[in-house]
């Protein structure tokens, strides 16, 4: 969701600033900085209390409490405040304008991810997410090393071109690809065949609802969101995209390798309570 958009609400439900404060808890100076254009880069928590008020007013009440569970639609917002031109380094468009191209002229310190010509910006991963992350990579490529075969685990940060055209580029959390001609030295050039995504506030709506559908029409054969807040798994297969819940114990094995691939969820439980979450 832009900002622009956050005005719009704005306006059309009347808040004023103290109104707008007092839904959120958030200072008025803060407030009037972000919308007057003063603050460029606001903190994370800001960016999650107003986006949660406006996210909310736009859709009747109804998007956090239901999102895990209506997987199906469509949404044109970004899960982030992001302002309706990002340059960063590159030529200064419209959301919905950008390409890789672009991509390719930011700052390399950058985590940002293109979606059907949109910026997104990744905060960095926390230290819980960063060792889930870490122990699905380490699981899956242990597995895949004494199985033997063409698959390849990869871990966050590596870059998906899921189709033909120059306006997406997508990063997940972890992916596995047994097709190795889609491999280039940019990223994965094609749909992996199992992806995952480790859910917090500011991906939500992204993860489950925008690239989920991305990831099924580009044929990712598995799909698996991780939940820390729910404390469960939501598994997509390409021929059951409305998909499952699983909950975030025992082991659970992946669909592409029949079941043979075991996650051990009580493992990714037992990590997530070494740190309180906050994200």
């Amino acid at each position: 969701m832009t900002i622009e958009e956050m005005k719009r609400i704005k306006q059309e439900k009347g808040y004023s600033v103290a109104d707008i404060s007092d839904l959120t808890g958030l200072p008025i100076g803060t407030i009037t900085k972000i919308f007057s254009g003063q603050t460029v880069n606001p903190r994370r928590a800001t960016v999650e209390a107003l986006e949660k008020l406006f996210l909310e007013e736009n859709h009747g009440g109804r998007m956090n409490r239901n999102i895990m569970y209506d997987f199906g639609r469509s949404l044109p917002e970004a899960n982030m405040v992001c302002e309706a031109a990002i340059s960063y380094g590159a030529p200064i468009r419209k959301q919905g304008e950008y390409t890789v191209v672009d991509l390719e002229k930011m700052e390399d310190h950058l985590r940002v991810e293109l979606i059907d010509g949109v910026l997104y910006d990744m905060a960095p991963p926390t230290v819980t997410h960063s060792r889930i992350s870490l122990y699905l990579y380490r699981t899956a490529a242990e597995y895949i090393d004494r199985k033997g075969g063409n698959c390849e685990a990869f871990p966050d940060g590596v870059g998906v071109f899921l189709d033909d055209s120059d306006t997406n580029c997508l990063i997940p959390d972890f992916s596995i690809v047994c097709d190795g001609s889609i491999i280039q030295e940019k990223g994965i050039c094609g749909a992996p065949d199992f992806v995952l995504e480790i859910l917090s506030p500011s991906s939500e709506i992204r993860d489950t609802v925008i690239k989920k559908k991305k990831y099924m029409e580009s044929g990712v054969r598995e799909y698996w969101i991780i939940d820390r807040k729910r404390r469960s798994v939501y598994i997509h297969l390409k021929d059951d995209p409305y998909g499952r819940i699983h909950p975030l114990s025992g082991k659970l094995g992946t669909a592409i390798y029949n079941g043979e691939l075991e996650i051990d969820l009580d493992r990714i439980a037992a990590i997530m309570d070494k740190l309180p979450e906050k994200n």
